[in-house]
């Protein structure tokens, strides 16, 4: 019933810009674009930033739990499908993260502005490589529009973080 109601009230909503006040979040993140800025070529030149997913604690020892992934941004680029895009998004260290609430889709269904999508995207674009059109070589006419070199991903590069009620933090190489 209740998940009636949330679906029969959908509205648009806004991609906002927020501030992550979490300070060990934002520690991990910071150690997070370091690590990569040191470690890998298009990261290190400017390309890419992180994906940072709230998610259910897994346990009720678990106060919170993030999942933390080093991200190219091609799987949103240029999508106009809401379920890529995040809820929020913040620049730490001079990249852009995306927030993701994860299970939100489950509550209601998720409808972004096409205006809140577009500002998002300029944002990600910053982060991408530069778009080229390919000449065809045979009568000097583009034959591609808005080229992007190859997309890359990060692999089993995420980190799960927990926050237990007791005070304590477990960081882990995730599996995903």
């Amino acid at each position: 019933m209740l998940s009636q109601i949330f679906y029969s009230q959908s509205k648009k909503l806004l991609i906002q810009e927020i501030t992550i006040s979490d300070t060990l979040v934002v520690k991990q993140i910071k150690e997070m674009v370091e690590h990569y800025s040191q470690t890998d070529s298009l990261f290190r030149s400017g390309l890419g930033g992180i994906s940072l997913t709230i998610k259910k604690p897994i346990n009720d020892s678990i106060l919170r739990q993030y999942y933390l992934t080093p991200d190219s941004f091609y799987a949103i680029a240029g999508k106009d499908d809401d379920d890529y895009y995040p809820q929020y998004f913040d620049y730490i260290s001079n990249r852009l993260i995306l927030i993701y609430i994860e299970g939100l889709e489950n509550v209601f269904q998720v409808d972004y502005t096409k205006k809140s999508k577009r500002n998002l995207q300029k944002r990600i674009d910053n982060f991408l490589e530069k778009k080229i059109a390919l000449p065809d070589s045979t009568n000097s006419i583009s034959i591609a529009k808005n080229f992007r070199g190859n997309p890359y991903t990060y692999m089993n590069s995420g980190v799960d973080i927990f926050i237990y009620q007791d005070g304590s933090i477990k960081s882990l190489k995730s599996q995903h």
